[in-house]
Parts: structure tokens; sequence; C-alpha cells
């Protein structure tokens, strides 16, 4: 499912509200109508509501009760563990005493259960006899957890939802909870697909031929694994996915096939070399090209861009990082990958991307980095710039150099530790200056395999 809100609740300040440790406790709250105690909750039984009044704000959740509990207000458990009535919510008209000789409530026909909820997240008109329904798979925001991760509602005949997720990244605590949890799993994908693929595992289904100069195709399966781990190595980097085009998976494909049949990468294509072609051509000179891994596993040197002609400039990070990334393409022959990237518009517009990303980061994403930490901008000029790390105060030393970015992004450096490497469970002020902006961000870097 998507991530997306559909709009805020009337109810209790908004459906299932979040709290995580250190909120600021409330004197009451407001929920279904009624004022409540913090400890207190409500029912609304005809839609299938329970609110409890929590210190950091009202929590309203699905109740399958059934259709005649009548309104009713908890204050807490009781001796037997029961509810305590503390009186009918005055607007619940049918929970009054008869006054006109109707026969009492026990005598009316039962109402049933309420009705079942739609099958997908609703949007649109709705009866106001439908319950609150929720989606999703469970959902844990800090410590808080919840039975679904979107929870909807009728009101006022239209369905009204609430992605809890997107909740919890708006609460400065969440996020950084949400973050840590989110990361590792980014992670683990990253470091499951690149075995996989080191162990043949995507190399085997390209339908093209070197012989005959037939880029054919890769793999569905394989490009959008491919794809789907770049976004991981985005998200890491604080930056947002990347869009597949089926356009540029054609130039891509050509490329690939061109270097396969070249048996050497090149970024400047002539009619003199094999498989050549105007699609080959212009892919080549607008992809990041190898010949090391294959789609997934190639993804892995991009990032660590390895070797002395990429020292200088980083030109693969860069770009898989890049506020310019937006729309790419991926193509991949038995023996050679390309990644159009050339073109794109920009998609972010972030100051600085730094890698290591600040916030909680992992720490074997590092070790045995040999082109260092990086920071990237399109903005902020370096040149000239110094670069001071710490860990509790204690100056870390580094080797700082000024990167010659022109692929990906306008400005760029590098800086590698001198004699240390980071340590999971400790954590990295960077703060850069001299340059034509200061920059400044803290690296907290986890164990994923012990989170």
């Amino acid at each position: 499912m998507g991530r997306w809100v559909a709009g805020v609740l009337g109810l209790a300040g908004a459906l299932g509200v979040l709290g995580c440790d250190g909120d600021e406790a409330a004197p009451g709250c407001a929920a279904l109508g009624e004022q409540l105690a913090v400890g207190e909750a409500v029912v609304d039984p005809e839609v299938g509501v329970r609110c409890v009044c929590t210190a950091s704000g009202a929590e309203c959740t699905p109740w399958a009760g059934g259709a005649d509990g009548g309104g009713l207000r908890d204050a807490g458990p009781g001796a037997d563990g029961g509810l305590r009535d503390a009186a009918p919510r005055p607007d619940a008209a049918r929970d009054a005493a008869p006054t006109d000789g109707a026969p009492p409530d026990a005598l009316l026909p039962d109402a049933g259960p309420p009705p079942a909820c739609p099958p997908e997240p609703p949007f649109g008109a709705c009866g106001n006899a439908e319950r609150a329904c929720g989606y999703g798979a469970p959902f844990t925001c800090c410590v808080r957890e919840y039975e679904h991760r979107t929870l909807c509602r009728c009101e006022g005949g239209t369905w009204i939802c609430e992605d809890r997720r997107e909740t919890c990244l708006a609460d400065a605590a969440g996020a950084g909870c949400l973050r840590r949890v989110e990361v590792c799993e980014a992670w683990g994908r990253i470091l499951a697909d690149r075995q996989a693929d080191v162990d043949g595992a995507f190399r085997a289904g390209w339908d093209g031929s070197v012989a005959g100069c037939a880029p054919g195709d890769m793999p569905a399966e394989w490009r959008q694994r491919a794809f789907d781990r770049l976004n991981d190595w985005r998200y890491l980097a604080g930056q947002p996915p990347a869009r597949l085009s089926p356009d540029r998976n054609v130039l891509a494909q050509h490329c690939a096939l061109a270097m396969h049949a070249r048996g050497f990468w090149t970024h400047d294509l002539t009619p003199e070399d094999p498989c050549y072609s105007e699609q080959a051509r212009q892919g080549a000179a607008e992809s990041l090209v190898s010949m090391r891994g294959i789609a997934v596993d190639v993804l892995w040197n991009y990032v660590e861009d390895f070797g002395e002609m990429n020292f200088a400039a980083a030109p693969h990070r860069l770009w898989m990082f890049s506020n310019r990334l937006g729309p790419v393409g991926i193509g991949a022959t038995d023996d050679a990958t390309c990644m159009h990237v050339a073109n794109a518009r920009l998609e972010s517009d972030k100051a600085y991307i730094p890698w290591p990303a600040a916030g909680p980061f992992p720490a074997d994403a590092v070790l045995g980095d040999a082109l260092g930490w990086t920071i990237q901008s399109d903005t902020i000029n370096f040149n000239g710039a110094t670069v001071r790390v710490t860990r509790d105060g204690d100056p870390m030393p580094v080797e700082v150099r000024v990167l010659q970015a022109q692929y990906g992004a306008a400005h760029a450096l590098a800086f590698k530790p001198d004699g240390w490497a980071p340590q999971a469970g400790e954590s990295y002020l960077v703060v850069v200056a001299g340059a034509s902006q200061p920059v400044r961000y803290a690296v907290e870097f986890i164990d994923c395999a012990a989170e």
C-alpha cells in the first residue's frame, strides 16, 4: 500500500494519535463528543470505535464489541477488570430512558454487526453507519504498536483516513525511530540481493546476441530488482526515489550490448566499434557503465567508486545520490551493465547530500570504503573548505580533498578517516568550514544485525 493521508480527523484531533517518549503530558482529551481525563475511554458501538485518553493525546482504534454497547465512558478498569459506566453520552438518544411507553432497549430488534469494511482503503462518500476500518500490516512508532498502519472512519458521509507512518514521520522523535528501522531494512535488502547476484541468481535470461548485434532485453524481474535496490541506496543517502523510464531502458540496453561486444567500457563509441548504433552511442555517453558487476551488484561498485580513474571525481557515487537523478534506464547483458542517468531533471533540492548520511547509518556500509566520506551539493562551493570530525568532542583526523565534481553535482568533497574506522554505537559530528555555506551534521553508526 502506498503512503498517503486522505484527511485529518476532527474526532480526537486525529484518529489513532501517535505519541513517543518525551511528549508533554496533556490534562485531558476530546474524543467522540466527550471531554475525557487521562486514563478514561469512550466507546461508540454504532461505528465501532473506542478512544482512550493518554498523556500524549486521544487514541482511537476499531472496536468490535457489537452495536448495543451504548456509548459508555470507561474510567479505567474496575475491581473486576470490567468497564465502569460513567453515564451515557448526552447525544446518544438510544441510551436515554424511554418516556413514551416504548419498550426498553432490551426488547428492541438487534441491530446486528456493523457493515463489513471495504476490501481496499476507501475514498469518497460513505454511509454514516460504517464503522472504523483498519488496513495494512501492524505498525510501530517508537514503542507504540498499532494493529494497522492505516485507520479509516466514515465522518460526515466521507471516508477520512490516517496513514500512521506519515503521522510518525511528522513527529521528530517518531521519525528518528522509524528511520532507524527502515535504514536497516533497506541495508538488509541490499546485502541479500548483492549476494544473490554474486552467486549468479540474476545473470541468466538475457535474450540478446552479440553475434547478431541484437540488444534483446534483460528479464523484467532482474531490472526491477536492480531499480528497487537503487532506490534503497538512495534512501540510505536521504534522497527520494528515482523513476524507471522505458525509453531510457532501451538506450541502456543498446549501451550494454555495445560494451559486451567491445569487451571494455567506454563513454565514446564510434562507428568502428562492434554493434555500434546511434542508440548505443547515446546510451554510452549518458550512462554509468560497468564491466565488473551485473545490474544489482554493480550498484555497490558505483557507490564505492574504486579505482584511480574515479578517485578524483567520484562520478558514479555522485550520480547515484544526485538531486538530478529522476527517470533512469537500466540495461544489462551477461557481461555488461549500463544505467542511463544523464539529462535527468531536478528531483530534489537538498542543499547538500552527505555519505554516510546524517542520522542512523549502517556501520558496515562504509568499512573498507577507499573513496571515503563525501558531501555533494549543487549550490555550496567547497573550494578552500576544511572538515572537522569529532566523536564525543574529541577530534578525529581526516584526509580532505575537493573532488572534480562535474557529474551528478556541481560541487563535492571527500574526506577519509586517517588511522581510525567508524564503529557501531558511536556518533560523529561533521562540521565543514570555509565553504560558501556552513555544513554541520551528525552520523550515528548502528549495527543492523543487532537491531
